[in-house]
């Protein structure tokens, strides 16, 4: 490693390893090279195993987060970092040839943003299951989405200005999803942005039995969280919200399928559609618990 301080630190928490963090750390290396990147590991994976993984790979640390959830492995990996740029990549994620240099571009762009990122491809060949579970994961922020101002940037494929983290960081030391880190900063007047070039392909393959229950745990857990901000009378709202869930869940997945991919997307919607509907009912279950009874244990299970 260079010691000159690098332009972007890159967090990647790795709770499945594996092929998935090689192959997203063999399309960062060239990137890390040319531009000066720092690329953490944040793992909770067996012992040396993110280690002999990471070791392949040029400007690459590993740090430790054994029994952390993922929001705390974020936050912990955001606190290593020592650029003034952070990007926060999911390691079932692989980036583009040009992800790190639109990310540079896009905060060069946008001095005032808060958050750079951009969208998210599917699975290359993933059946109605794993379609559906694309869809329920990332319709919202599905390629292709348009170039400028968003009001929401995903989660797995986004970079912060170190000063936006500074200004709402508390969000992240609490261990929350970057949800609510999100919404503090907009709170706060700062700007998102998507930018072209900054795309990211899903290379996870999802299983119908395990996704349906991680959406359950995803779903309790951010239910959870929400619910232990708003008190008794927003738990009670929040879990009455729950009878109109799916009907708008799946109104949004379809509108935004239709309108991104036109007829294609619209067949391939159709053939996914019993798949979705379960997730979705496994989503809506998964908030009803959260209000009514917490996160308990889900987000730690969440992987």
């Amino acid at each position: 490693m260079s010691e000159r301080e690098p332009r972007m630190s890159v967090v990647i928490p790795a709770v499945r390893g594996g092929t998935l963090l090689a192959d997203c750390l063999r399309a960062l290396e060239p990137q890390a090279e040319a531009l000066e990147l720092e690329i953490l590991v944040v793992s909770r994976l067996p012992t040396g195993e993110a280690e002999a993984i990471a070791g392949r790979v040029a400007r690459t640390r590993t740090i430790l987060a054994e029994g952390l959830t993922i929001p705390q492995m974020r936050a912990k990996g955001i606190e290593a970092a020592g650029a003034p740029v952070v990007a926060v990549l999911g390691e079932h994620v692989r980036p583009g040839p040009d992800w790190a240099g639109a990310m540079l571009r896009g905060h060069a762009a946008s001095p005032g943003g808060a958050a750079v990122g951009g969208s998210i491809a599917g699975p290359e060949r993933a059946g109605a299951a794993g379609l559906a579970a694309f869809l329920a994961e990332y319709s919202e922020h599905m390629a292709p989405m348009p170039a400028g101002l968003v009001s929401s940037l995903p989660g797995v494929n986004i970079s912060y200005k170190r000063s936006a983290i500074e200004a709402c960081g508390e969000h992240l030391s609490a261990g929350a999803w970057e949800t609510f880190l999100h919404e503090a900063l907009a709170r706060e007047g700062f700007d998102f942005r998507c930018e072209a070039g900054a795309e990211v392909a899903v290379t996870r393959t999802y299983g119908f039995p395990c996704f349906t229950a991680e959406k359950f745990r995803i779903a309790r857990s951010y239910a959870g969280m929400r619910a232990s901000r708003t008190g008794p009378a927003g738990r009670i709202r929040g879990a009455a919200a729950t009878v109109i869930l799916p009907e708008l869940l799946v109104l949004r997945i379809a509108r935004r399928v239709v309108g991104r991919s036109g007829v294609r997307g619209t067949m391939a919607l159709l053939r996914s559609l019993p798949f979705l509907l379960v997730y979705v009912a496994a989503w809506t279950l998964g908030e009803l618990a959260g209000y009514l009874l917490g996160e308990g244990s889900s987000t730690a299970r969440v992987t």
